[in-house]
């Protein structure tokens, strides 16, 4: 079948969630990201007077979206990669292991995506700060620096050419990330829920198994907030413009408080 412009109405709508929920067995958050990107370009392709056809509008035609399980490390559990020397691994294999571990490291004490770490030059680094352009939201950010920070930053001064850290991919980072969190054998049970439409899956998984490279972001949100930092700071260094999504972050921090305090009394 030929798609035309024309085609696209609720029908289609209902035939496209049917074919990524049951056959291709994706997750609400993932579809809803292909509507948004389809409406966005319906709505180009009719400002250019291409089409006329404005289903793609109604109320119904909306992206399916789910508040996922926030991700993190504890600060602990950070610390304790921090303190990982892998004398165990071939040298080649421990180079690789401690850089990588230094990029992920540095998320959980800045905030910063992997995209910012791999593009950090020493001339965005000043004596207390980083000064930066975001390449996510292209907009200027500093992120002061604390012990933590500053000490990865210089372990790594001078080492990688024109940039202050390693330059790993994304996808090789998460590959050595996972392998360095089984090693520090961060075994911790993580719930994960997702939901296809309105059906929920449910798993448990070890944190070494489905933490990846975004979740030092959230690490660095979460335990900057338990060690009484504020949630519009955090939103500040880490360049997050929506209050929306942040504020789940509260619901984390009052769930460790309550754990702590059973913990201590």
């Amino acid at each position: 079948m030929k798609l035309t412009f024309e085609k696209i109405d609720m029908a289609f709508y209902e035939d496209y969630l049917d074919y990524c929920f049951n056959e291709k067995k994706y997750f609400n958050n993932y579809v809803g990201t292909q509507i948004r990107r389809l409406k966005a370009f319906l709505n180009w392709a009719t400002e250019k007077g291409y089409h006329n056809n404005l289903e793609f509008k109604k109320d119904g035609f909306k992206k399916p979206y789910e508040n996922t399980e926030i991700i993190y490390l504890h600060y602990e559990e950070v610390e304790k990669l921090m303190g990982l020397k892998f004398e165990k691994q071939e040298e080649y294999e421990r180079k690789i292991f401690l850089e990588v571990r230094d990029m992920y490291c540095l998320g959980c004490y800045t905030g910063m995506r992997h995209s910012d770490i791999i593009c950090l030059k020493p001339e965005n680094i000043l004596e207390d700060k980083i000064v930066l352009q975001t390449i996510k939201t292209r907009e200027p950010n500093v992120i002061p620096l604390n012990q933590h920070s500053r000490k990865i930053l210089n372990r790594n001064k001078n080492k990688h050419g024109n940039f202050a850290m390693p330059q790993y991919n994304v996808s090789d980072s998460n590959r050595y990330r996972r392998k360095i969190m089984k090693i520090a054998k961060l075994k911790r049970k993580v719930q994960i829920i997702h939901f296809r439409g309105a059906k929920r899956s449910e798993e448990s998984q070890a944190l070494w198994q489905c933490a990846t490279f975004h979740t030092s972001k959230k690490t660095f949100v979460t335990n900057f907030l338990e060690r009484g930092g504020s949630l519009t700071t955090a939103m500040a260094i880490t360049g997050n413009r929506s209050y929306q999504s942040a504020k789940r972050y509260f619901k984390i921090a009052d769930t460790l408080r309550a754990k702590e305090m059973e913990k201590v009394f």
